[in-house]
């Protein structure tokens, strides 16, 4: 039975501790209606979220409705947001998919800050494991995009991922369950889509098992990947030379391993460094020549490749308390008043990049300031959708150096401003603020 097979799966990989809260991700598709009945029937603290990208008009609000009732269906609480994903799509330069994807996992992880929620769970099932195991294959992945999709991903977890979409269709036909057809699942523009609809027909014709057979050939490739990461690490010990925090290896020896693009590849890929850096090392070592992450400096000198952590701390990390007026290192000082606002104020709202306004009412202090790093994200002044910083620096084209010394100032997890650069949207002084704290930036 799926429910007793469901219990087991939570339990033999570890994915929920005891009275963990889980926010479920529901489409209102068939997929995630089971989870959510699953999750019910296991007694399990959980929350309902629904994302409406808005891509398919009413049919997109249809859904948003259902999975609100769902959420009644099961007295829970219900969490629900309206995307223009198109829109950020365009202005990000992304595909539409890889827009919504971006733009769910995020404002889940904003859910669950905000509400203090464990864990997150996708609906996604052997099925789509599968799909992503060739979708990967077709763009010519490394050796890790061959295991499917993860189990659990940081606070992600995906408890359906044993199931067949047979075994979830039966679940929900004995349960009587209603779910919500996504027309968009039937078309082949996705290559998704077309790789369910076109390339596993064929070989479950040549093998009607294949999907089991799938699934043991991506848990055998599990092995060979934790034996592959040990070797690198052996190697990369074997190779570099620690000395001042400072890395060191030669690139003459790099040359001497089989594969050593390989090699090179995945000792470097922990510190975010590309094939871009792993080609010029070995094709051309032009002496000199630098690679940049936001973590690290690679360096080409001579036969030698020389990598450092950038310096963290000395780039302005600290924090801000309530009625402190000034913050200053040996790179930055910052400068806080108060100002009432009023109908001249909101007239003066300066336009210089040194100097933000942001309403107090909505700042949680202490407030943070670091270093951005990747992965942050916020809504510029002006704009209604997400941005990552790197995008945000790309766009304004922010030279390097300025970039390595460029901070962030945050209210909780929530980006308040880019320091010299610009505030978040959801911070800025509107016809509501009644005091506005400003920052002005001195370099």
């Amino acid at each position: 039975m799926i429910e007793k097979r469901f219990e087991e799966f939570l339990e033999k990989e570890e994915l929920l501790k005891e009275d963990s809260s889980v926010l479920l991700a529901v489409s209102g598709g068939i997929d995630s209606v089971v989870m959510a009945d699953l999750f019910y029937r296991e007694k399990i603290n959980f929350a309902i979220a629904h994302c409406n990208f808005q891509l398919r008009g009413k049919e997109s609000d249809g859904d948003e409705k259902f999975a609100e009732q769902l959420a009644k269906k099961y007295s829970v609480v219900f969490f629900s947001t309206k995307f223009e994903t198109k829109k950020f799509s365009k202005a990000n330069k992304l595909s539409t998919q890889e827009a919504a994807r971006k733009l769910r996992y995020d404002w889940f992880e904003e859910v669950c800050a905000k509400q203090d929620i464990d864990f997150i769970a996708t609906a996604h099932h052997l099925n789509d494991s599968i799909e992503t195991f060739f979708i990967n294959l077709l763009r010519g992945t490394g050796i890790e995009g061959l295991k499917g999709i993860p189990v659990k991903n940081g606070r992600i977890i995906r408890p359906l991922l044993p199931f067949t979409r047979k075994e979830i269709e039966a679940y929900a036909k004995k349960r009587k369950l209603k779910y919500r057809e996504d027309s968009s699942n039937k078309e082949d523009v996705y290559l998704r889509n077309k790789i369910r609809h076109q390339v596993i027909p064929l070989f479950k014709e040549f093998n009607p098992k294949f999907e089991m057979s799938m699934q043991q050939t991506m848990e055998n490739i599990q092995l060979p990947i934790e034996l592959f990461s040990k070797e690198i690490l052996k190697t990369f010990s074997h190779l570099f030379e620690e000395e001042n925090k400072k890395l060191t290896a030669s690139i003459s020896q790099i040359k001497t391993l089989p594969q050593p693009g390989q090699y090179l590849y995945y000792m470097l890929k922990p510190m975010n460094f590309n094939i871009d850096a792993t080609e010029e090392i070995l094709q051309h070592h032009q002496s000199g020549k630098r690679f940049y992450t936001n973590s690290h400096i690679l360096t080409i000198d001579r036969d030698s490749i020389i990598i450092e952590e950038k310096n963290a701390k000395a780039l302005n990390e600290g924090q801000i308390e309530e009625g402190q007026k000034m913050f200053s290192n040996s790179e930055l000082q910052l400068d806080f008043t108060y100002l009432l606002l009023t109908a001249a104020a909101h007239e003066k709202i300066p336009t210089e990049k040194n100097i933000h306004w942001v309403d107090a009412a909505l700042l949680k202090f202490p407030l943070q300031i670091r270093k951005w790093k990747a992965g942050d994200s916020f809504i510029p002044l002006g704009m209604k959708g997400k941005k990552k910083v790197s995008d945000f620096f790309i766009d304004r084209k922010i030279p390097l150096p300025e970039k390595e010394k460029t901070c962030v100032l945050l209210s909780g997890s929530q980006i308040v401003c880019i320091l010299g650069q610009r505030i978040d949207e959801r911070f800025k002084v509107t016809d509501k603020t009644r005091k506005i704290f400003c920052i002005e930036v001195h370099k």
